[in-house]
């Protein structure tokens, strides 16, 4: 057998505070998974981290060196584990995300590397030749083309080194909920649900599926005393309020947000649904673009993948773009909340997912795990939490010929 690829994706390692998804429990996990995966391959392997690996944004820290080093510092186990990955003859790849994509800037990618690598201890330089941090991966030989995912997020595309605005969302609406600063909770103490994690109902809102039924669930916490009355009209305003200080805001969007008739006019509960749950669809769409003559070209591609991969939108998939290639979402190491439209939990899955792409001789095969390689799991339609972008094109071959 050739060399292997594992992919994995969104860990969101944080500062160990209440908003930090990267639990005790996951670490162990990390930590047994990659010293399984090197006893199995051997040296050579490669392992590509796509995106999100960090969580540089949801942290008090603003400051971007100084968060990436709590959170090494937080989670030593993982470093140490990933050191011992590159000492053991195997390859990292570090592809960004949006939640960590000021590790591009090189003096906070050098903190990343120095704990990774170990510097030469009588030149203090470090060899990069086994660790690589880029914003996209593509292997010919195995056919995949793989990033994060957030450039076809318009809130989350950061299109330089700047902070974007699904950043500002993350610190000014998500982390404050979450860890407490912000809240709409009732002087009812909060008992979780079987299989929930955390201090307040707000910490399992960014990982609720179908996204729409965040709707439901904040519902229902209010029929049950555990958050006010008056919880969804307050966060509306809140998050609108972010909005109207986001420096791109349109002389229209302007105009609807300072208008309260204009802004519950079209801000409905019916509406932020329909969002939540069809934004999801453009990965998809845009992941198509990748096996065409210009999205070939806009990433400078020698071949055609069969293979696209992505992370970001923490949903599993598995999709034929066309006949001869497929794309596969990796989801999150989050832990996942699935809700009815009565916002019950379903079910919680504690996801530890990663992926394997296996090659002998010409013939390509991969493999979704959960936690660890004896338990290799199926991939799940997801077709029922989103609207397809055409169901005409679906499982077509796209015209461009390769030659």
């Amino acid at each position: 057998m050739d060399k292997v690829k594992i992919f994995m994706s969104d860990l969101h390692l944080g500062d160990g505070g209440k908003a930090d998804d990267f639990t005790e429990d996951k670490e162990d996990n990390f930590v047994a998974l990659l010293e399984q995966l090197a006893d199995k391959f051997g040296t050579k392997a490669e392992l590509v981290l796509l995106g999100d690996i960090f969580d540089l944004i949801e942290q008090e820290e603003t400051d971007p060196q100084k968060a990436i080093a709590i959170a090494m510092d937080k989670h030593s186990n993982a470093i140490e584990a990933l050191n011992g990955w590159l000492k053991r003859g195997n390859k990292l790849f570090y592809i960004t995300g949006n939640h960590d994509h000021s590790l591009r800037r090189a003096n906070v990618s050098r903190l990343l590397a120095e704990k990774v690598l170990e510097p030469d201890s009588s030149t203090n330089e470090i060899s990069w030749g086994s660790f690589v941090l880029d914003d996209w991966y593509a292997s010919p030989s195995f056919g995949i083309y793989a990033e994060h995912g957030n450039r076809f997020d318009a809130d989350n595309n950061h299109g330089g080194m700047s902070g974007c605005f699904g950043d500002k969302i993350v610190r000014e609406v998500l982390r404050p909920l979450e860890v407490g600063k912000k809240s709409y909770l009732t002087d009812k103490a909060w008992i979780p649900p079987e299989g929930v994690r955390g201090e307040n109902p707000f910490i399992m809102l960014d990982n609720v599926r179908p996204r729409g039924n965040i709707i439901f669930l904040i519902e229902k916490l209010i029929d049950e005393e555990y958050l006010k009355p008056e919880t969804k009209d307050a966060l509306k305003e809140f998050i609108i309020n972010v909005y109207k200080k986001h420096p791109e805001l349109g002389k229209a969007g302007s105009m609807i947000l300072n208008n309260k008739f204009l802004r519950w006019a079209l801000i409905t509960d019916a509406a932020l649904r329909e969002k939540l749950n069809t934004t999801y669809s453009a990965y998809r769409e845009h992941a198509k673009t990748m096996i065409t003559k210009q999205g070939l070209t806009l990433r400078d591609l020698s071949f055609k993948p069969r293979y696209i991969v992505m992370g970001h939108t923490h949903y599993f998939d598995s999709f034929d773009l066309s006949k001869s290639t497929k794309y596969l979402n990796l989801s999150s190491w989050l832990d996942t909340v699935f809700l009815n439209e009565n916002g019950e939990i379903d079910k919680v899955r504690f996801n530890c997912p990663f992926l394997v792409f296996y090659k002998t001789g010409n013939d390509i095969s991969h493999k979704f795990y959960d936690t660890n390689l004896d338990n290799e799991i199926e991939w799940e339609s997801i077709d029922n939490d989103i609207k397809k972008y055409s169901d005409e094109e679906e499982g077509e071959e796209d015209e461009f010929i390769w030659e």
